[in-house]
């Protein structure tokens, strides 16, 4: 059985447990690496809990717990509709890869198709132009630092700059998907060479191919860009 297959079985049978005598949970849904099909080993499970009679905190770390079950970590994320459509409109990403994720464990109102619909008509407003000039400034920053012979600054100013970039150039394709881990196998869908340009910079040793790495990188995405419309 795969990691995957492994983890999501774990998951089916807790929710079954969790919901023995409970009466106030009205969905469970498997969110995450599992959900996505991209578990590894050590890979938590992940479960996002629809309640919508629950109090619930404004800091979403307070709504969430973690536990052992079966020697695996599983995190359970409590929350309500009016919090997930209200966090998605916000641009909140973590909740906006929930609904996109979400596979109903659970789910006797077919809370599935309402979760599923507050991400159809989302679309992230990002300017890409004006994401590639900060670049552009982020890049003569470091140049400057680097005239200086501060390498350790321009090195940091750099890699800041790429990050942010790519960032901005995922969420132009409307992905939510920006946190470390993801953001290479998002890239490879829009583009290898900045996929591997990425993959590259964090291995570069000097502070000129470091920035020259980056240099391409905003040479390539405003390419990218001309050739579309920019979101505004």
């Amino acid at each position: 059985m795969s990691v995957n297959n492994k983890l999501r079985a774990v998951a089916e049978e807790y929710c079954h447990g969790l919901l023995e005598g409970d009466v106030s949970t009205e969905g469970v849904f498997l969110v995450g690496s599992v959900a996505r099909g991209e578990a590894v080993e050590g890979s938590d499970v992940d479960l996002l809990i629809i309640d919508n009679r629950i109090h619930l905190n404004s800091d979403q770390q307070d709504n969430m717990r973690e536990l052992v079950y079966k020697e695996e970590m599983i995190s359970l994320i409590r929350t309500n509709l009016l919090k997930l459509e209200k966090n998605i409109k916000e641009g909140i990403t973590t909740d906006i890869c929930f609904a996109k994720e979400a596979i109903p464990l659970f789910d006797p109102k077919n809370l599935i198709s309402k979760i599923k619909k507050l991400t159809n008509n989302f679309s992230f407003e990002v300017n890409l132009t004006s994401r590639i000039d900060n670049a552009i400034f982020g890049l003569k920053d470091a140049e400057r630092f680097l005239r200086r012979r501060e390498e350790e600054k321009a090195k940091m100013i750099a890699l800041t700059t790429s990050l942010f970039l790519m960032r901005g150039f995922i969420q132009y394709h409307n992905s939510p998907y920006t946190s470390t881990k993801q953001i290479f196998g998002e890239l490879q869908k829009y583009d290898p060479l900045v996929a591997d340009s990425f993959k590259k910079i964090w291995s570069l040793n000097t502070c000129e191919s470091l920035l020259k790495e980056l240099s391409f990188q905003i040479n390539r995405i405003k390419a990218i860009a001309n050739k579309r419309v920019v979101r505004s």
